[in-house]
């Protein structure tokens, strides 16, 4: 479990503790600015557990993924031959209609290196968006070096996995230390990224009953915006039971 599902479950623990607090020795309004206290001490601590947004460029999944199919390039003059002579065999299948998709997927490090070397300036001419397509098989690469064991591409993996979970997980705190309820949109994220991770923290949060509700319903008007729905409940403010 990583720290946000722990620092996740944690939140959810302290907050039914706030809105549920009680102490028959105290006045009701007493009772409730402790509950306030309280909920607002749960949602700070969330708050300092939601991972920063990542700053744009390349991010280190990038860099791993650079590097993998950097260590594929050609080094010295044998390494071009054996290149050159491995893209000779692919061109021909690729021109007799061969996926290239299914070529990558089986393909050993040597036709991984002459695709990713030779299959750019194929594809600036042959396809109406190259870039992308060019992008799209640098991943293929990555993906199929990682199949094999590559460090450095398995490295990017992880990398990425790491990324996407910390920005589910920043979606779903930042909702829930602002709204208590997670969207399905955040939720699905946090699926996609570590469906174990959500299966043990967001599918498991039960749906609280009634009296848990309005309890953070009424803290939390009093918390958020100011207001006190103890003022106008029944008995007052003044503590009468």
């Amino acid at each position: 479990m990583s720290k946000y599902a722990d620092a996740y479950t944690a939140f959810r623990k302290a907050e039914r503790e706030a809105v549920l607090f009680d102490n028959p020795d105290w006045h009701r309004m007493a009772v409730h600015d402790e509950r306030v206290k309280r909920l607002r001490a749960a949602r700070e601590t969330l708050r300092a557990a939601i991972p920063a947004r990542t700053a744009e460029g390349v991010s280190p999944a990038q860099e791993k993924a650079t590097e993998a199919l950097g260590n594929l390039r050609p080094t010295n003059a044998d390494d071009v031959a054996l290149i050159g002579n491995e893209w000779a065999k692919i061109e021909a299948r690729l021109n007799a209609g061969h996926n290239l998709a299914k070529m990558i997927e089986t393909a050993d490090r040597q036709t991984l290196a002459a695709i990713v070397d030779r299959m750019p300036t194929r594809l600036i001419v042959t396809s109406p968006q190259p870039d992308d397509a060019i992008a799209e098989i640098a991943g293929m690469a990555v993906e199929r070096l990682a199949s094999m064991g590559d460090a450095t591409a398995l490295a990017s993996f992880e990398a990425r996995s790491a990324d996407s979970i910390a920005s589910a997980w920043g979606t779903i705190l930042e909702q829930v230390a602002e709204h208590h309820s997670v969207s399905a949109t955040a939720s699905t994220m946090l699926f996609n990224a570590d469906p174990d991770e959500w299966r043990a923290t967001v599918a498991q949060t039960p749906d609280d009953d009634h009296m848990v509700e309005k309890a953070i319903r009424d803290v939390s008007a009093n918390l958020d915006f100011g207001g006190s729905p103890l003022l106008n409940a029944p008995g007052g403010s003044d503590g009468a039971r």
